[in-house]
């Protein structure tokens, strides 16, 4: 986040909290511009289609005028049309299982006392989902306005790993934010902006494939800004409603809730890496069952001290504006609660909530769900065992004759296949061939790290002595090391070589500040499948006649280089003509989502007679698209055009017949 961007919530959480009055004139004016922004596209639809055919029914108009009126008209309602669709887009319903009558009953029965103490919602469906999450969610008939349809998702992992009093304390709290405790002006923001996130989402999805993507940047463009406006009140709403869910519930539910998530994350994460090893021994997923014994699974993998220790760390973390959600820290000090490290596994919500033939029920539902969901990505991890397989069958049949590259590739195939330990003989031999080699030296200290850090530790620092581009790496290990002995002050003795990796950051980073026609460029390595990626996807630009992608040479941090766009754009292209540096930010904003590997690039506009088009041609390969640079002109110029010369035939043809 750009620290104008950080100055601009700062003022924003300031005004809401020093002038709530003007704050919430500021959030209902944006409110307003976009529905009456609405109201004026369907007006104009609506008056330039009605009036039209009235006048020309009526003879009001004569057909000498017709020219005149699809010049004004036809643009206009074309327009008009566009931003109507865009604040109109389909939002599907969540998805997952969907209960039924009977079973919806159960869940209703078990949070009626919640629901009526915090605003008597109520709830058309429930969506039972295989995360370990919860959410009421309200959609609108159409679009992003009209009646709401109100759905209450639960994640199955959150309802059989939770108490039930935590599981009420978790959806009071998402309650609480459609409470009237939030005032009307709050509530609407909440459900607005959830539905602008879900918009957003389907767009973002529409503009990928291509699917009427200006259509939709109106709509991307409000939801951005009232995601920033708004932010500051939506901080606050989440801690109304932990107040109204602690009113409804208590706040040590509440914060038995929150820290058990903490706690859960490694257990959990455990649970479903043994699910996604099993491709190695079946073939099919159809008799795995992840959350049949889920609790039993993570209940056996938990381990107390560990779960205390991932609560204790997310009460260090303070809060941030990368999410409009507060702190664990801060959240429980508004609660005034104290931080729960302690949990069991016994009480479970789901045999509160259902009971025992309702429960094997939904959890066979969610199952098969799960099971069609990810059978072509438990094929995909069939075929990625049976090769690592024959990979180190191979390179174990070749080991006596392998180099470090070779050791190493089979060490990393064994670490990730079977753990550690069963690649710790092969990391030994790549350590005692190659003891001048920082990266060996380095691998060799991160698999002693836990185990046996008096081997480690040499290592570790030889390897950063060797290579100050793994001081970053090296730090954080020995940091652990020094405090799992109860001798963290050691760490002082690597002050010296952390100093000199601060130097060697900064340095990087003022390499890598600014670009200049007069730097080295080098061609980037790709693989041919991730060059035929990029053309295609610069393809679907036909303004574009030619894109280069080059790095900058480099000093330091080689790994990570600093990269180039170049794009000759044809200029007549009116998205280009009006306002050059907006195409291209949005172009390579694009490109970035679609390829994590630009991200922070820079990029330019080459033009003809540049000096620029000679450095970039000049780099072998440094060409990844090469297009006609056609023009693509707005639907409504097109139209235009083509009544244009059916006119111009017409009166061809009316002179010839004269």
């Amino acid at each position: 986040m750009s620290t104008d961007t950080l100055d601009d919530f700062r003022a924003l959480e300031a005004l809401y909290t020093e002038k709530p009055g003007a704050y919430r004139r500021k959030v209902m004016r944006l409110i307003a511009t976009g529905y009456l922004y609405i109201v004026l596209a369907i007006g104009a639809i609506v008056a330039l289609v009605i009036g039209g055919a009235i006048a020309f029914g009526t003879g009001s108009i004569s057909f000498a005028f017709l020219d005149n009126y699809i010049r004004g008209a036809l643009p206009l309602l074309i327009v008009a049309a566009i931003m109507a669709r865009a604040l109109f887009v389909r939002i599907p319903p969540p998805e997952g299982v969907v209960l039924d009558n009977q079973e919806k009953a159960q869940v209703i029965a078990f949070i009626d006392d919640i629901r009526k103490a915090t605003g008597n919602l109520e709830i058309h469906d429930v969506v039972i989902t295989n995360e370990l999450n919860a959410a009421v969610q309200q959609l609108p008939t159409f679009g992003i306005i009209g009646p709401s349809k109100n759905y209450l998702i639960l994640g199955l992992p959150l309802l059989d790993l939770c108490t039930p009093d935590e599981i009420k304390a978790i959806i009071a709290h998402e309650f609480g934010h459609l409470s009237h405790r939030h005032g009307r002006i709050g509530a609407m923001v909440y459900r607005l902006n959830t539905t602008l996130v879900r918009a957003a989402q389907e767009v973002e999805e529409k503009s990928k494939r291509g699917t009427h993507a200006r259509s939709y940047r109106a709509l991307l463009w409000f939801q951005k800004k009232f995601n920033k406006l708004t932010f500051a009140m939506r901080r606050g709403q989440e801690y109304e409603a932990d107040r109204v869910a602690a009113h409804a519930t208590s706040a040590e539910a509440i914060a038995s809730s929150l820290c058990r998530l903490y706690a859960l994350d490694r257990p959990l994460a455990a649970h479903w890496d043994g699910i996604w090893a099993t491709p190695r021994h079946k073939a099919s997923n159809t008799s795995v069952a992840p959350f049949a014994q889920l609790r039993t699974s993570v209940a056996g993998q938990y381990d107390a001290d560990a779960g205390r220790g991932a609560v204790e760390a997310a009460m260090q973390i303070e809060t941030g504006y990368s999410d409009s959600h507060p702190s664990l820290q801060d959240r429980l000090a508004a609660l005034q609660a104290e931080p729960v490290t302690r949990f069991d596994f016994e009480n479970s919500a789901l045999d509160s909530v259902f009971d025992p033939n309702t429960r094997a029920e939904v959890t066979r539902k969610v199952e098969d769900r799960w099971q069609r969901e990810s059978a072509e990505n438990w094929r995909n991890a069939c075929e990625h065992y049976a090769s690592v397989e024959s990979q180190i069958k191979d390179l174990q049949s070749r080991r006596d004759d392998l180099d470090a590259e070779g050791l190493f590739q089979l060490a990393r195939l064994i670490e990730d296949l079977d753990g550690t330990a069963a690649a710790y003989d092969v990391f030994q031999q790549m350590a005692d061939d190659q003891p001048d080699e920082a990266w060996v030296q380095f691998h060799w200290g991160r698999v002693n790290l836990h185990e046996h850090f008096h081997i480690a530790e040499p290592a570790l620092i030889g390897a950063a002595e060797r290579d100050l581009e793994l001081v970053g790496k090296v730090a954080p290990m020995l940091r652990f090391g020094y405090e799992q002995l109860g001798e963290p002050e050691r760490i002082e003795r690597f002050e010296p070589l952390l100093e000199r990796y601060d130097a060697i950051c900064k340095a990087a980073d003022e390499e890598r500040q600014t670009i200049h026609s007069d730097d080295i460029y080098d061609p980037i390595d790709l693989s041919d499948d991730a060059r035929e990626s990029l053309r295609a996807f610069f393809a679907r630009f036909e303004e574009l006649r030619k894109v280069w992608l080059v790095k900058k040479r480099v000093t330091h941090f080689q790994g990570s280089p600093a990269l180039l766009l170049g794009y000759d754009v044809n200029t007549w292209h009116n998205d280009v003509e009006v306002n050059e540096q907006s195409w291209g930010q949005r172009v390579t904003d694009t490109a970035v989502r679609a390829f994590p590997l630009l991200d922070q690039s820079f990029w330019l506009i080459v033009e003809k007679k540049s000096e620029w088009r000679a450095v970039l041609d000049g780099v072998e390969g440094s060409v990844i698209h090469t297009g006609t640079g056609k023009a693509r002109k707005p639907l409504w110029q097109k139209l235009f055009l083509g009544f244009l010369v059916l006119g111009l035939v017409a009166l061809i043809t009316a002179a010839l017949i004269a």
